[in-house]
């Protein structure tokens, strides 16, 4: 005989999100709500615990929920496999999804909860009667989405009572008044989970020092005309749907950021892969025969590096210019002899008509690894951890800041 769950529970839940052609969208969905929602832990005896998604175990029975921003803007802390019994709550997940600017981060947590050997899992918070609630009225998205993952620790609490259950989260502010009432979950924020657990992991601190550091400089938004000022920020990277939409519209093109040996602050070249696509292009002229884009100066460049793939848009033809193929003695480093055979005052050897191009996304980053020199005044610094300036052996590579660790 064949037994069927009746949902009596339903609710509304309004998703509000922008589509990368910057459109605000609003969707109403129907949500479902149940009891039989499965923990997704070992440690659980219920059966209909361990038959839907991927079953984790527990390290020294700690469970860790990671709140909205904490698995935005912190991810990579928390996928070494040093730290293990992490669930991932559905609301989590559709803040990702609907707060990036493109899907690469969401697409980043995604797999790893889908691959098996990683220790974290998707609770469906949002399916489940004791966790979900509707908003409140001028409740912000981050404060439903952490007041639904204390809803999620409570339920966790009471499903295993012998658990201990942590909450990651930097808004402790949208739970302060129900953690007065429940003390039974322990709210950290990141840098204090790590002192307290894993104080000897002098790795996850530094990621956790990059990071914190990232995000606690100022961001501005320069205006189109100030984004290509000497001296300014540099431009923002489109987004991944943005670039993908240019090249097929072959409006981009895509290549290999090729840079000058001798003249690394100024000159680079991207060998383009499919050149057929510049005489489809708004005033490439007689280019079509041509497989390189040049890209002059660092803030063309945006940040890219030697070997990146990148997606570049040319530039009016007014902007073109000519590239100075003679070196002096300066970037050489010889000094030259001057021969009887050729003229002193001979004129430099100039490409004309160069097309020319800025950087606008990178798609793929050519990681590698550097040799690098230290200042003497930077060796001296007596503190164990300190952010120094190393200057790489190959000139193409730009300075790198890094962390001591003795």
């Amino acid at each position: 005989m064949t037994s069927y769950v009746v949902l009596n529970a339903k609710e509304n839940k309004v998703v509000r999100y922008k589509t990368p052609q910057n459109k605000e969208v609003c969707v109403t969905r129907e949500v479902y709500l149940r009891d039989s929602v499965p923990c997704c832990l070992a440690v659980c005896l219920k059966t209909e615990c361990h038959s839907e998604r991927k079953v984790i175990p527990i390290v020294e029975n700690r469970l860790l929920i990671l709140d909205a921003d904490i698995a935005l803007n912190y991810w990579e802390i928390f996928e070494c496999d040093v730290i293990r019994g992490i669930v991932l709550s559905y609301s989590t997940l559709c803040y990702i999804q609907q707060t990036c600017p493109n899907k690469r981060h969401y697409n980043r947590v995604k797999k790893m909860i889908e691959d098996p050997v990683k220790m974290v899992t998707l609770f469906d918070n949002e399916f489940c009667v004791s966790c979900y609630q509707p908003p409140r009225a001028d409740e912000s998205f981050r404060d439903f989405t952490t007041r639904l993952n204390w809803n999620s620790c409570l339920w966790y609490s009471k499903h295993l009572p012998k658990l201990e259950v942590i909450l990651i989260t930097d808004n402790p502010d949208a739970i302060l008044h129900n953690k007065e009432e429940h003390d039974v979950i322990t709210v950290m924020s990141v840098l204090a989970y790590l002192d307290a657990y894993h104080h000897d992991e002098l790795s996850l601190h530094q990621m956790y020092s990059s990071l914190h550091s990232s995000l606690s400089e100022p961001q501005k938004a320069p205006s189109e005309e100030s984004k290509m000022k000497e001296g300014h920020f540099y431009p923002e990277h489109l987004s991944e749907p943005s670039l993908m939409a240019g090249l097929r519209a072959r409006q981009f093109v895509k290549g290999v950021l090729r840079v000058s040996k001798f003249r690394s602050n100024q000159e680079a070249t991207v060998l383009i892969s499919d050149k057929s696509v510049i005489k489809h292009m708004l005033d490439a002229g007689s280019l079509s025969a041509k497989s390189e884009i040049s890209i002059r100066g660092i803030q063309c460049r945006n940040r890219a590096v030697d070997g990146d793939t990148v997606v570049v848009k040319l530039l009016p033809v007014a902007q073109w210019g000519s590239v100075n193929t003679n070196l002096t003695e300066d970037e050489t480093g010889v000094t030259e002899l001057a021969l009887p055979s050729l003229p002193t005052d001979a004129e430099p050897m100039v490409n004309d008509s160069t097309a020319c191009g800025t950087v606008v996304g990178i798609l793929n980053r050519n990681w590698r690894d550097y040799t690098c020199s230290i200042v003497e005044e930077d060796k001296e610094r007596k503190s164990a951890n300190e952010w120094v300036l190393v200057t790489p052996w190959d000139r193409r590579i730009p300075r790198i800041r890094i962390c001591t660790s003795d």
